[in-house]
């Protein structure tokens, strides 16, 4: 009978050496399970092996937009050569807006620039985490600044909700502008909304709010935070981490001030984003049997990338690695970083941005400064 790759399971690859036709095909079995597991973490889903036509339509969709950010990234560099005070991370985001504001970019870009501004930022994020041991927890205050974080996300949550709903507009509405402000952005919303009522005009209001306040941020945060307020790297990073957004957002603002800076803006982030899986369960507690909507294709409650991001911390926290290592990995995240911030701001558009009127513009202003502030706060008892 002719073996078959798919007779072979795992239990054949770990029983020891085997020749001839059975050698043959559990290496390739082999090949194609690692193939897999890569195409889980990098591409977010499993299609039993990743093969040679899926690689070339990959390439073929997404290389245009990948070359592009990284030839915005190699042009940061090469500007902030020359000026030390300039973060190639920023220059790359000033790129960004320029180009997609100036109608440089096509439709055949997309693909590339969405893949930039995802999977790399999250693969850019994962790789930070070998440049932090869990004694650099002291940056945020250790025990005290994690619970800190924390309550800065109840109080978001809770006001803005309140607000929300003090202004009239509805529950639904209220509920996704508060998830989005208080967690991470429009990652937060898309969890939750499953949750909810929301039809499509409240949940376009809930991201334009998140990316007009996220991109004003992004914009203000570095012009005020150490000229005006006096902050130091540390609180600058901390009032970051606990107020902006989206976590592109976060990197792209607290880079600015420097790799300290966007140290504890990172871990404070993502201590908000850990707070999306019991946040979600209590909406889902509070909710169950008001919304009769089948809930389809929810989104993990805490991201693969969160998950790796702190297996990273563990395993530089074990000083297995030689120093050399380290400082590649490190390089590699300062290009990652740079591409993936061309890629959200190519997102911004400056005209859509100041269009939306009425009371969900309201909502979002006034959340925005006081969320703003009470990390402000928070940040100066904290560090």
């Amino acid at each position: 009978m002719k073996l078959r790759v798919k007779d072979i399971g795992f239990g054949t690859l770990i029983r020891g050496p085997v020749s001839g036709q059975n050698a043959h095909a559990s290496h390739i079995l082999l090949r194609r399970r690692m193939l897999d597991f890569f195409g889980c973490v990098i591409g977010g889903r499993c299609s039993g092996y990743m093969n040679f036509k899926s690689v070339c339509e990959f390439v073929r969709l997404k290389s245009l937009g990948i070359s592009l950010a990284l030839i915005a990234a190699l042009a940061a560099f090469a500007v902030a050569s020359r000026n030390d005070k300039i973060s190639p991370v920023t220059i790359s985001l000033v790129l960004g807006v320029l180009a997609a504001n100036t109608n440089l970019l096509t439709q055949g870009s997309k693909p590339g620039i969405d893949f930039a501004a995802r999977k790399l930022l999250r693969l850019g994020v994962i790789l930070l985490g070998f440049r932090l041991a869990l004694g650099d927890l002291q940056k945020i205050g250790s025990i005290k600044g994690l619970l800190a974080a924390a309550l800065v996300v109840v109080a978001a949550f809770v006001g803005i909700t309140l607000l929300g709903r003090a202004m009239k507009l509805s529950g639904s509405l209220s509920l996704l502008v508060a998830t989005g402000y208080s967690i991470c952005g429009v990652s937060a919303i898309a969890a939750v909304r499953p949750l909810t009522a929301a039809d499509e005009e409240e949940v376009a209001y809930a991201i334009g709010l998140v990316t007009l306040f996220g991109s004003l941020s992004m914009l203000l945060y570095p012009i005020i935070g150490d000229p005006i307020l006096s902050l130091s790297a540390e609180q600058f990073g901390w009032w970051t981490g606990a107020a902006v957004h989206d976590v592109a957002q976060v990197v792209a603002t607290s880079s600015s001030n420097g790799d300290l800076a966007l140290e504890v803006a990172v871990v404070v982030k993502l201590a908000r984003v850990v707070l999306l899986a019991p946040l979600v369960l209590a909406i889902s507690l509070c909710q169950r049997g008001s919304v009769n909507s089948e809930i389809t294709n929810r989104p993990p409650v805490v991201p693969l990338f969160v998950i790796l991001f702190v297996a990273a911390v563990v395993l530089r926290s074990t000083n297995l690695l030689p120093s050399t290592l380290i400082d590649v990995i490190n390089s590699f995240r300062s290009w990652l970083f740079a591409m993936a911030m061309f890629a959200v701001g190519s997102s911004v558009r400056l005209k859509s941005m100041f269009s939306m009127g009425g009371r969900p513009l309201v909502l979002g202003a006034v959340a925005w400064i006081g969320l703003a502030s009470f990390a402000l706060l928070i940040a100066r008892v904290v560090v």
